[in-house]
């Protein structure tokens, strides 16, 4: 069943155990960086852990961001990297650290990131909600639905319930409009 899904999915990844791997990732790549002469003049030298630590954070809001919308980042590794400058194929090269080593991390530990794992429970709980419709009230509220995440449910499961009497969403400005049409002001 979905709940049974729900409860079998692995857990989120920790902010902490991110960016402590991200940065392990980062310094990695940095130190190949400057292995192979790659490093711009005035900037031979790796990344210390600091500024790794530091840029391990901004990736990490870049990743989030990304999750949230929903973006594939499949496209980024099928860009031909002859295509571009040189600068532009160590930006691809820095991004296989999202697109390639962070979800085999992933995947050997077990974990989720936390935005997939909360559309995995959004997902399940649609199912859930329009395979066995409840007898009682469903209230959704505070959603601004500004997420594919939060919007499809609202497409998918709220749509079909338009008409019934027991469920009801609320979000920003929906709350005077559902007034209006039960005839209160």
């Amino acid at each position: 069943s979905d709940a049974e899904l729900a409860l079998a999915l692995p857990p989120a990844i920790g902010a902490i155990e991110r960016r402590l791997v991200l940065t392990k990732l980062i310094l990695k790549w940095s130190r190949g960086l400057e292995a192979a002469g790659g490093g711009e003049a005035g900037a031979t030298q790796h990344a210390t852990p600091a500024q790794a630590s530091s840029l391990a954070v901004q990736l990490a809001a870049l990743m989030d961001a990304l999750d949230a919308e929903q973006v594939n980042l499949d496209a980024i590794r099928n860009i031909p990297p002859e295509q571009f400058a040189g600068h532009w194929q160590k930006t691809l090269d820095f991004l296989k650290i999202v697109t390639e080593h962070w979800p085999e991390y992933l995947q050997e530990q077990d974990v989720m990131s936390p935005y997939a794992r909360r559309d995995a429970l959004m997902a399940a709980e649609t199912r859930r909600l329009l395979s066995n419709p409840p007898d009682h009230p469903v209230i959704a509220a505070g959603s601004t639905a500004t997420a594919p995440a939060t919007a499809a449910p609202r497409r998918r499961c709220w749509r079909p319930w338009r008409g019934c009497p027991m469920a009801r969403w609320f979000c920003p400005g929906s709350t005077r409009r559902w007034m209006r049409r039960a005839g209160r002001r």
